[in-house]
């Protein structure tokens, strides 16, 4: 088994204008298949499928995500709904991937948690 791996994937909150902003900067930074459906459902779908579908990222058993939000807090002020969502997503994303392992037995990629970087400046 190879050295666990820690896969940065920076997110720009600025750029996180709109939903239609918000699906292309997470399509474009994760690798999100060409079928993307562009919704909520298609995204915790792709994210959760990442280890198998990214075109970008190439994770390993055990690899970790990590998402770093630049900029979070100008996102809750301006798009609080977009700024929840990704919260509420990659947790929903961990939640499942963790009921995953417990079933399995296994160690598949893992999400840590998005983590607002900006937040703390």
């Amino acid at each position: 088994m190879s050295a666990l791996q820690i896969h940065k994937v920076e997110i720009d909150c600025r750029e996180l204008t709109d939903w239609q902003a918000f699906h292309s900067a997470f399509a474009e930074k994760l690798g999100f298949p060409s079928y993307y459906g562009r919704n909520m459902d298609a995204w915790y779908d792709c994210f959760y499928s990442l280890a198998d579908e990214s075109t970008v990222l190439k994770l390993a058993e055990g690899d970790v995500v990590w998402l770093e939000l630049k900029h979070y807090k100008d996102l809750q002020a301006r798009q609080p709904e977009l700024a929840e969502a990704i919260l509420e997503g990659a947790a929903f994303v961990n939640f499942t991937l963790d009921d995953e392992r417990g079933r399995a037995g296994t160690q598949p990629w893992t999400l840590i948690g998005a983590v607002a970087v900006s937040a703390f400046e």
